[in-house]
């Protein structure tokens, strides 16, 4: 998830910091399921060529990371009323999103 961008510019140069979180759902050897998040910011430099802006160079830095056991409960009071998403066509995509652009059409599926 990108939160914030904030770009310098100096002419035909800039620089960028960009904040995000990267969710990551592990599986160890056994099996066992868990969840590592990073806070993480992205330096970088970019530069104008022939009037097109390009990187140059990314370094990128961990602010903060944890792993702890991932946890699933569909029951919890906050996700109440809402659509458990799924793998394919009984997923609510198939019948909400009605755009040729999500490519669902021809699906079989009944449009609602």
């Amino acid at each position: 998830h990108v939160h914030n961008v904030t770009i310098a510019l100096d002419g035909e140069r800039a620089e960028g910091e960009v904040y995000l979180t990267a969710y990551n759902r592990l599986r160890s050897a056994d099996g066992v399921l868990s969840d590592f998040v990073q806070g993480l910011r992205y330096l970088d430099h970019y530069r104008r060529d022939t009037g097109r802006w390009r990187f140059e160079r990314r370094t990128v830095v961990c602010d903060w990371a944890q792993q702890g056991p991932s946890v699933w409960d569909e029951s919890h009071p906050l996700i109440a009323g809402k659509r458990i998403g799924r793998s394919g066509p009984d997923d609510a995509s198939y019948s909400v999103l009605r755009s040729p652009l999500f490519g669902r059409y021809g699906s079989g599926r009944e449009e609602r």
